[in-house]
Parts: structure tokens; C-alpha cells; sequence
């Protein structure tokens, strides 16, 4: 999958400031809404949090992907954000989380979910990709940053 198809360059979000993982899935769903409108912000964030509710989404070395299906969603979308400091989010090793991707599919794409869910954690599962997309001061630098990683991932 391109990651233009999922991510638009006003979806990539560097150095938010946010106090709490509420605030973020807030700042994340009103990004996601701007993308896709058919999704209603606040219908997107009850989905994200009922999410969460099951369990942490938080991977672990300052990485979280927050995710949901949503019956409105027409086609996958998401949000990368970084985060001036990171929050916690509950993730397994403790640690305050400074990276997120807010994924949303439609109901029915289990397959498509999986398979967005496993590329971004190859990314995310990379060192020296975590640092590139920290590093990244501006929205466009991150959405370059994820671009190239993505085209990476899709070559091995």
C-alpha cells in the first residue's frame, strides 16, 4: 500500500503539544476528520477510545498505533504524530509514548486493517526509523520522513 493512499501531507502532525492520551486521540481524530469528512470527529474518538478500553495500543519504546474500524470510514486513514513530549499511554514497557499513527478502516477490511497494523510495526520496530521521525521538526519533514520509510519497508 503507498502510504499516500492512507496518510495525506496535512495528516502528519510533528512536535504536537498534548498532556494526556485523551487529548491526543482527540487532537488525532480531529486531523483524521479534516481528511476524511465522511467520519464525524467526535463518533471517531468514542470509536478510538472504546479501543483503547480493550486494551493498550501502546507497542512500547515510545510508539503507539491507535486504531479503530468505523462504519462510516470509506477507505483507510490515518495520522502520524509526534509529540513535543511523550505521555503515557498505558504501553506494555511503561514508557511515555512521543509517536502515534491513528489508523481508520472501514468495518468490513479486516484483511486491509491487519496488513496496515504489521507494515507500521515494521516500521516502528526500527531504531533508526523512530529517530528519523523524531528528529523531524516540521509536518512536511515528518510526511517526507514516513514516505521514504514506507517505500523502504515495501522493498524487503
Amino acid at each position: 500500500m503507498d502510504i499516500t493512499q492512507l496518510l495525506q501531507p496535512g495528516s502528519a502532525r510533528a512536535r504536537v503539544e498534548a498532556r494526556s492520551h485523551k487529548a491526543v486521540l482527540n487532537f488525532a481524530s480531529k486531523v483524521i476528520a479534516e481528511a476524511c469528512p465522511e467520519v464525524a470527529e467526535r463518533s471517531l474518538l468514542q470509536g478510538l477510545l472504546t479501543r483503547e478500553r480493550l486494551g493498550s495500543t501502546g507497542l512500547g519504546e515510545g510508539v503507539a498505533i491507535p486504531h479503530c474500524r468505523h462504519p462510516d470510514c470509506p477507505a483507510p486513514v490515518g495520522a502520524l504524530i509526534t509529540l513535543a513530549e511523550g505521555i503515557d499511554f498505558g504501553a506494555v514497557d511503561g514508557e511515555p509514548v512521543d509517536v502515534l499513527f491513528c489508523l481508520v478502516v472501514p468495518e468490513q477490511q479486516n484483511r486491509t486493517h491487519l496488513d496496515v497494523l504489521a507494515m507500521l510495526t515494521r516500521i516502528f520496530s526500527e531504531a533508526d526509523n523512530l529517530a528519523n521521525l523524531r528528529q523531524a521538526a516540521t509536518d512536511a519533514e515528518l510526511f517526507d520522513t514516513i514516505c521514504w520509510q514506507m517505500d523502504e519497508v515495501q522493498q524487503w
